[in-house]
């Protein structure tokens, strides 16, 4: 019986997707991330570099504003030195759910929360997933140009707190991130 609900909902919703098609675009979402990490405590230096992100988007068109969600697989790099030294890796899963506004048809600005879950992390290969607690809400706020089915934007994802604990050494470590994405939209209307 539990089956028959679930097939009846997902046909319904598909009913949905296929009559409303014009309200709601999917595509896929790829880029690069810059973080930015500093110890409030002063136990590590940090050396950020590059990462990547790569994953699923949706957007729904409603009046005045649009509404959207990412489904991202993220990947953070930094080496660390003072207390315990190597190289940090973090791959992390964020869905950043925001509010989306156009202007001009081309330009268009974001905000919203963005839910984070730490799905690794290693100091040269060790795992360190234990000693790292980090805040799972953050806020997002970027802009971009909308170009047919691309969109390429920019987000920063604003300061939040994780503790990091190495080697019975633990700081309280502010962490930043910036995005650059390039969009595609599977289906393109309006």
């Amino acid at each position: 019986m539990k089956i028959l609900r679930v097939l009846f909902v997902a046909v319904l919703m598909l009913g949905f997707s296929q009559t409303h098609a014009q309200l709601v675009k999917f595509g896929i979402k790829g880029g690069l991330n810059f973080p930015s990490l500093n110890d409030l405590d002063g136990n590590y230096t940090f050396e950020s570099n590059n990462g990547w992100h790569a994953g699923a988007t949706v957007l729904i068109n409603i009046p005045v504003v649009k509404v959207g969600a990412d489904a991202l697989y993220s990947h953070s790099a930094t080496t660390v030195s003072g207390t315990s030294s190597g190289d940090v890796k973090v791959y992390i899963i964020d869905i950043p759910v925001f509010a989306k506004l156009n202007f001009l048809k081309i330009l268009s600005i974001h905000a919203g929360p963005s839910f984070s879950w730490a799905n690794t992390a290693t100091l040269d290969g060790v795992d360190i997933l234990d000693g790292w607690e980090e805040q799972n809400v953050k806020f997002v706020a970027g802009a971009g140009v909308n170009l047919g089915p691309f969109d390429i934007h920019g987000r920063f994802i604003f300061p939040s707190r994780t503790n990091l604990n190495i080697n019975n050494a633990t700081s309280e470590i502010k962490n930043s991130n910036i995005q650059l994405s390039l969009t595609y939209f599977f289906n393109n209307k309006g």
